[in-house]
């Protein structure tokens, strides 16, 4: 019972007393609803009274349906009766299931419902499409943790994905390194699967390259590590031969070695040589060569084991030769059928193999049945073998035997070569000590074969095959492969290429024969082809032709065949098909009509057909039918309609007669869209625009009519979508309506109505300037002040005010001067001005100047006032990523200023004096260098120099989350160093020297930061692992595990806290479990700058192979791990 939904309804928990009453069921990750007790599941799913588990528990049909058929639910998104059996949202049902394999090995695919299952199955009898994570689910690979392993050689993308499984709506992402896989790209070991889904972190699985190099079968006897090769020096075996007698995995390959050195294929294999199957990991797995040219069954044989050469086996006489699976129950060692019969050897009980001379085979078959067993042998090499037995046999071993006799036959394949019969007990027969010679081919099968005749009471016969190779060069039975891509190019009327790929041959290929139509009688005669083309001739003009190439080697043995059809050019065909005949016009309205004819004929067949309008061909592409469909027709119209006929070589007929016809006219009663967007512009005292969007109507709009009010304006329909009001009253309000009109004088409704007012009638305008003003003087006149005064202007209107000029630069820029007078400030002592008037009036017209009156300022008594001196010890503090304190000492004249100004980078930051000596720095940007300074503003508003001593440099924080983060990976990896060559960890010790100060220094920048993350990472991924010279593919920088310390915010200054640290001697043991420090003789707790202390901290290193237990690389890490304790503002004045 599994993946179910045990739904008990109510609100009441139910007790069930016994979920086992027959003892007979297993319950496994089931969901058990509104109950108190519950049966033995381990992956119980437990659901409370009100939980939502099912859209509508309890609603499906209570009988069996009416037509009584079973529902296929072979559309996942087809309504059905069982609907409220589906999931509700959120069900804890969904992603709780298990992967339900039945009783025949066979993965459920898809639900009750027909959607298939996903990765992470539902528990009950509906899938969801709910991602609760991110899994991958293979029938066909091993997927272990996040490893895919078991792909077989050469799989595509494409194979991939057909065969694993995730849930719907996730994105499968395959890669090669950085180089994306998709289509027929091959899926290696260490490629990278990614599962990606919105709102979820990806998940990535990594195919692991198969460490399969075991030796599936072989056809040579293997003993442990040895393989038994059967070769004479006439009959030599190669190395092609040997890997086509042995399977491996399709991932692993297979090598012979000499002394370390792989052989060639055509190579002759030798005692003491090396068969090598190699993983696709790498790994080897190897194998002994020995030369094995006899094989006799009683020192062969292996109890309770079949193969590779010798099998015990049975057949009766409606079967074939079959293996036996059965050994004597009572440890004697042969293999049993009947309780006791069947082929072995004649040794003591529990003997497993012999190599005593004097044991005998042993072959019984069971009396009073049709059952045979044999020895059998299956030839490993293709050559001559000399068959016999041992001289004393055969003979029946016991006696006396009485009632039957035993036939002992000599099988080669199913042909008998020789036989005799066993009566007498103890009583030798036959000859077969005597070597025959027999001719094999790998795989044959040489069986001596027992059959009991009636019921003998004593049926096992002594009988010892013994097989030999001989040294005779071996007949060449072997045909070669069969030619492939046999392709057909150059086709013309009566001629051909054909071409094809070579075949290759165990000794090799000596020709091809080519066959046309006729699988017996090669068109290339008794002379074989000796490349790998053939030229066709006298073929036919469109006619089709079977090709067919078979290879064949200097033995005469001829390959499978290889066949390619293709058809020869038709002759060139100038016959034109008759004309279409019948042609008329049927189902004609205003604007389509239907078009029919007869049938055309032609010499060699019509394809087609045009249909010509009024000597207009109107169809794009050729008419297959015998009928057409006019459209797109003018009402009231007469047309003349012909066909043509066409044939493939595009030979058009002549035009059939006409059929002439006229569409009728529509009588239109439905009026136009009523215009839209009606809007009036270019308003006027007498006029205005009138604009609209046009509308449509089902014929055609011919034009608008105007309304302005209920009268219309237009004599005659407006063709366009404006209007021009004219002879309007000015200063008063219209509205304005248009209506659309057809052709048949429908007119649609009006629009809705623009109103506006036009324009008030214009005024005469003023152009007539005011007098010049006169008598302007100064008086009051002072160091930088004086009052200017001057006489009335007259204009024709009245004057609206005066503009003032000094050195003929407009004073008052804002507004006019209203009265006769102004105060002129901030003017300079003991100089010189001109000042001069004019009159302005409301229309705007200005009069010209008054007559210049010049004026000279006071000189001034007193000196000027100096400059305050500016603030000093000025101080940055607090800094952070965005954000630092600016503090320095009051100046001397404080009491008189009014306040202070802050300069970062040359620019003031405060908008009013500071009063305070303090000031915060905002939105600065992480890691960026800044120059900060101050100055004082006195009571008249005088601000001091900014003085190169009292100007102040400092860093913002840098974010060293990402680089922190990166050296804890890389720490890990040098942690084991015995793991990576020792070039590849000085490459990167030599990167953390070159960044010693960007690790530990707190004045960086951010871009420093991030150069030192980017060459640590660079130095981290090139790594090398000591076992194979490859790059690890384990160690990837990212995101390490979360540790137990607390990141800081970097918005928030961290309060400093000092870590107590124990720094040993160098004499010092350190105690398991403890970080090793560096050694430097003293304790480092941190340092102290702008307020502010450092705690150091120590970090794991791996030293750089010098002997010293507290070399550089060591502190190295040490620094790194304290490179983001905090940031200290370094001074430095600007003369540094």
């Amino acid at each position: 019972m599994e993946n179910n939904i045990f739904y008990f309804a109510g609100n009441t928990p139910v007790a069930v007393n016994d979920w086992n009453p027959s003892g007979n069921k297993t319950y496994s990750n089931n969901l058990y609803y509104n109950v108190t007790t519950y049966p033995n599941d381990a992956n119980a799913v437990k659901a409370n009274a009100g939980t939502k588990v099912l859209v509508d528990a309890g609603s499906g049909p209570d009988s069996v349906a009416t037509d009584k058929s079973a529902r296929r639910h072979e559309d996942p998104t087809a309504t059905t009766v069982f609907d409220g059996y589906k999931l509700a949202e959120n069900s804890p049902a969904i992603n709780a299931g298990k992967v339900v394999v039945d009783r025949n090995g066979y993965t459920i695919d898809h639900d009750f419902f027909g959607h298939a299952i996903t990765a992470v199955p539902e528990i009950g009898a509906a899938e969801s499409d709910a991602v609760a994570a991110l899994v991958l689910r293979s029938d066909v690979y091993t997927v272990t943790g996040t490893n895919v392993s078991d792909l077989p050689k050469n799989t595509t993308v494409e194979d991939f994905l057909n065969n694993v499984i995730v849930d719907t709506g996730v994105t499968i992402t395959i890669k090669e390194g950085e180089t994306e896989l998709t289509g027929t790209d091959i899926v290696k070991g260490g490629a990278t699967i990614t599962l990606s889904y919105e709102g979820m972190k990806s998940v990535t699985y990594t195919v692991v390259a198969s460490s399969d190099k075991e030796l599936k079968e072989c056809f040579y006897e293997v003993k442990g590590s040895e393989v038994r090769v059967p070769y004479t020096e006439k009959n030599p075996t190669t190395v092609k031969e040997m890997k086509a007698n042995i399977t491996v995995a399709d991932t692993a390959t297979v090598s012979v070695l000499n002394g370390g050195a792989e052989l060639a294929d055509s190579d002759a294999v030798a005692d003491g040589m090396t068969l090598r199957i190699t993983a696709e990991d790498g790994t080897t797995n190897d194998f002994a060569i020995k030369q094995k040219n006899e094989y006799n069954w009683t020192f062969d044989f292996v109890r309770g084991q079949q193969g590779n050469v010798w099998f015990g086996q049975i057949k009766d006489s409606s079967s074939d030769w079959a293996n036996m699976t059965t050994i004597d129950s009572d440890g004697w060692p042969n293999w049993a059928t009947h309780t006791y019969y069947g082929p072995g050897i004649d040794a003591p009980q529990n003997t497993n193999t012999t190599t005593d001379s004097t044991v005998h085979g042993l072959l019984s078959a069971p009396p009073k049945t049709d059952i045979s067993t044999a020895m059998a042998y299956r030839a490993p090499k293709s050559g001559t073998v000399s068959f016999k037995v041992k001289d004393d046999e055969p003979y029946l071993r016991q006696s006396p035997n009485a009632n039957g006799t035993v036939t002992l036959s000599l099988y080669v394949n199913g042909e008998v070569k020789k036989s005799l019969t066993l009566e007498t007990s103890r009583q030798k027969v036959g000859n077969w000590e005597q070597a025959e010679e027999i001719v094999v081919s790998r795989g044959d099968m040489i069986r001596v074969v027992a059959k009991c005749n009636d019921n003998p009471s004593k049926p096992s016969a002594h009988v010892t095959p013994i097989i030999t190779y001989v040294d005779k060069a071996a007949a060449d039975t072997e045909a070669p492969t069969a030619p492939t891509e046999v392709t057909a190019t150059d086709i013309t009327t009566t001629t051909a290429k054909v071409t094809w790929t070579a075949s290759t041959d165990n000794v090799g290929v000596a020709g091809y024969n080519v066959y046309v139509n006729d699988p017996e009688n090669p068109v290339n005669g008794e002379t074989l082809v000796t490349g790998t083309e053939y030229e066709l001739k006298d073929l036919t003009a469109g006619t089709g032709y079977t090709v067919t190439v078979k290879a064949v080697d200097a033995a005469g043995n001829v390959s499978d065949g290889a066949a390619h059809t293709f058809t020869t050019k038709n002759a060139a065909d100038t016959e034109a098909p008759t004309a279409p005949g019948n042609v008329a016009v049927t189902d004609v309205t205003t604007t389509t009509a239907k078009v029919t004819w007869s049938e055309a004929t032609d010499n060699v067949g019509v394809v087609g057909y045009n249909v010509y309008l009024n000597e207009e061909k109107v169809n794009e592409t050729l008419v297959t039918t015998t009928e057409y469909d006019l459209t797109a027709l003018t009402e009231e119209t007469n047309y003349s309609v012909k066909v043509t006929a066409v044939d493939a070589a595009k030979n058009e007929s002549a035009r059939s007669e006409a059929a002439t016809f006229t569409t009728p006219k529509t009588q239109d009663t439905e009026a136009p869209s009523v215009p839209a967007g009606v809007a009036a512009s270019d308003v006027t005292q007498t006029g205005a625009k009138i604009t609209w969007t046009a509308s449509t109507d089902n014929v055609a709009v011919t034009g608008y009519n105007v309304y302005v009010g209920e009268t219309k304006v237009n004599a005659t329909p407006v063709t366009v979508t404006e209007y021009d009001l004219t002879g309007l009253t000015a200063n008063t309000g219209y509205s304005v309506t248009v209506s659309a009109v057809d052709a048949a004088g429908n007119e649609s409704a009006r629009s809705e109505a623009a109103t506006f007012t036009t324009l008030e009638a214009e005024e005469e305008k003023d152009t007539e300037a005011p007098t010049a003003p006169a008598g302007v003087t100064a008086s009051e006149v002072t160091q930088t002040g004086a009052k200017i005064t001057w006489t009335a202007s007259t204009d024709n209107v009245g004057v609206a005010g005066y503009n003032v000029y000094v050195d003929e630069a407009k004073v008052n820029t804002d507004k006019l001067v209203e009265g006769l007078e102004i105060e002129l400030t901030g003017l300079t002592p003991d100089t010189e001005y001109t000042v001069t008037v004019s009159a302005v009036d409301a229309a705007g017209n200005e009069s010209g100047r008054s007559a210049a009156f010049t004026f000279t300022t006071l000189k001034n008594e007193e000196p000027a006032p100096e400059k305050p001196s500016a603030p000093t010890n000025v101080k940055v503090s607090e800094i952070t990523h965005t954000t630092a304190i600016v503090t320095w000492e009051p100046a001397a004249e404080r009491a008189m200023a009014p306040g202070y100004n802050v300069y970062l980078d040359n620019k003031k930051q405060n908008e009013l004096p500071i009063e305070g000596t303090e000031y915060k720095l905002t939105g600065l940007k992480v890691g960026t260098r800044y120059n900060v300074a101050v100055t004082v503003v006195d009571v008249d508003g005088i601000e001091s120099d900014r003085t190169e001593e009292v100007e102040d440099t400092f860093i913002t924080k840098a974010d060293k989350e990402k680089l922190q983060e990166t050296t804890k990976d890389a720490d890990k990896a040098l942690e084991n160093k015995d793991k990576y060559t020792e070039e590849s960890l000085k490459n990167l010790e030599e990167v953390y020297k070159k960044y010693q100060e960007v690790l530990n220094g707190d004045n960086v920048t951010q871009e420093e930061v991030e150069e030192a993350n980017k060459a640590i990472e660079e130095a981290f991924k090139n790594l090398v692992a000591k076992d194979d010279g490859k790059k690890d593919p384990t160690p990837t920088p990212g995101p390490a595990a979360p540790t137990p310390t607390t990141t800081p915010d970097p918005t928030t200054t961290p309060t400093p806290t000092t870590t107590p640290t124990t720094t040993p001697t160098p004499s010092t043991t350190p105690q398991p479990g403890a970080k090793p420090a560096a050694t430097s003789g003293n304790t480092n707790t941190g340092s102290t700058n702008a307020g502010g202390t450092t705690t150091g901290s120590t970090s794991t290193a791996r030293a750089a192979k010098t002997g010293d237990t507290a070399n550089a690389a060591a502190w190295l890490f040490t620094l790194a791990a304290s490179a983001v304790a905090g940031t200290v503002v370094v001074k430095r004045k600007r003369e540094d």
